[in-house]
């Protein structure tokens, strides 16, 4: 959260199509009957990810987890779009914590 990379501003929109999709690829991926065609999953969320400006996957950048996919990726990046716009509440009440100022829990 400290870090600015963390969250993703897209607009409500954005995210809103990004879910549909996400939540499109879940069902279908889930679907035991049918074989899913992953060619046109990934393909349609990388255009996603291209028009939203968002980086582009690049499995290099996690060599540490062979098994990270773009469908990964874009889980991740719908969840950084999601925290945003509450980045600097957070961070505030963060800040409020380290300095004894709010406690970490209310009853």
């Amino acid at each position: 959260l400290l870090d600015p990379q963390s969250v993703l501003t897209l607009s409500n929109e954005t995210i809103d199509e990004w879910q549909k999709q996400y939540d499109a690829s879940m069902r279908v991926l889930g679907d035991g009957e049918k074989e899913a065609d992953m060619q046109r999953i990934e393909s349609r969320i990388t255009e996603l990810i291209a028009k939203a400006q968002a980086p582009a996957f690049n499995a290099t950048d996690h060599p540490d987890d062979a098994g990270y996919s773009l469908l990964d990726y874009f889980s991740e990046l719908l969840y950084k779009a999601k925290l945003a716009p509450f980045r600097d509440e957070l961070l505030e009440l963060l800040n409020r914590w380290k300095d004894e100022d709010a406690p970490l829990a209310t009853p």
